[in-house]
């Protein structure tokens, strides 16, 4: 959920112009690292179906990337985001090994 994501934001006190990497490594490794798990599957273990693929910039702010989703006003979106739906706390390598999924094809 996209607006639990943002809480997670808030919680941790991340300034508006955090970008990805920050994110990454201040709040979603720290997340997950004990599970091996995305912040995805560690929120829903069963996973959901994407309902939308997004593409984004490492650089750019998260918390304005999040607002700018929620403003589509989509009905029930499951957004498909790389940094939330893949393993951020696996070696480079393992995450590079990653066989059929929505970022790998995105990048052929």
């Amino acid at each position: 959920d996209l607006k639990e994501f943002q809480g997670s934001l808030e919680k941790a006190k991340m300034p508006r112009a955090a970008n990805a990497h920050e994110v990454v490594d201040q709040v979603v490794c720290g997340a997950t690292f004990r599970t091996a798990y995305c912040w995805a599957l560690q929120k829903t273990r069963t996973g959901k179906m994407a309902t939308h693929f997004v593409s984004h910039t490492w650089e750019e702010s998260v918390v304005e990337f999040c607002e700018a989703l929620q403003a589509l006003l989509l009905e029930d979106p499951v957004f498909w985001i790389c940094f939330l739906a893949l393993p951020q706390t696996w070696p480079r390598d393992a995450l590079g090994r990653l066989l059929c999924t929505p970022f790998q094809r995105s990048e052929e």
